[in-house]
């Protein structure tokens, strides 16, 4: 029995998650086996035997059973060796070019209650404020690569900001706080690809 068979339990929100090389993803013209990282995903909502999975390097969303996704985090926490070497070490200085990680990371570190929104393209391409001029924003090319990720939180402390600001650094383009109904707020992060 593989693991994947295992896991018919609920993921995390935000949990970073490999799909299985034979699942829907194979059979939307993917190989999953020949992407490597870019095939990681996160989890933006889990049911009791599906997750609601994206994967921002490429730009899709779906609901995959969990007999089809294997946690990483806790694979690699359960010593599965299969998994060693996939998970950055943000602390020493690791700096992976695979946006999911970060994402997963930022899930991590601040309170999230929901995931809003994810977008990958250039930044002219995920801003959809058109009642906005983006140059109130950004000062700088609009063809950059980039992600959007809308990230729905309770609070936000100005502490847990600074410590985002800092783990992001020069990858955050920019931020916007907004409302997001009651008792909530969306964080909106332009993260640079």
């Amino acid at each position: 029995m593989s693991f994947f068979e295992d896991s018919l339990v609920a993921f995390e929100l935000g949990a970073l998650v490999v799909p299985a090389s034979n699942g829907t993803l194979r059979s939307l013209g993917y190989n999953v086996s020949e992407l490597g990282l870019r095939a990681l995903g996160f989890v933006i909502d889990s049911r009791k035997a599906k997750s609601l999975v994206n994967f921002p390097e490429l730009n899709v969303t779906l609901w995959l059973d969990h007999s089809e996704v294997a946690d990483v985090a806790a694979e690699h926490a359960a010593g599965n060796i299969a998994y060693a070497g996939i998970l950055p070490d943000f602390a020493a200085g690791e700096s992976p070019s695979e946006t999911v990680f970060w994402i997963w990371q930022l899930c991590r570190m601040l309170p999230v209650k929901f995931v809003l929104a994810v977008e990958t393209g250039d930044l002219i391409e995920v801003w959809d404020q058109e009642d906005l001029p983006l140059d109130n924003y950004y000062k700088g090319p609009i063809d950059v690569p980039c992600t959007y990720v809308g990230l729905g939180l309770s609070e936000l402390n100005p502490a847990a900001w600074r410590s985002v600001e800092e783990f992001l650094g020069e990858r955050l383009l920019f931020s916007r706080f907004l409302p997001s109904g009651m008792h909530k707020m969306e964080l909106a992060l332009y993260i640079r690809r």
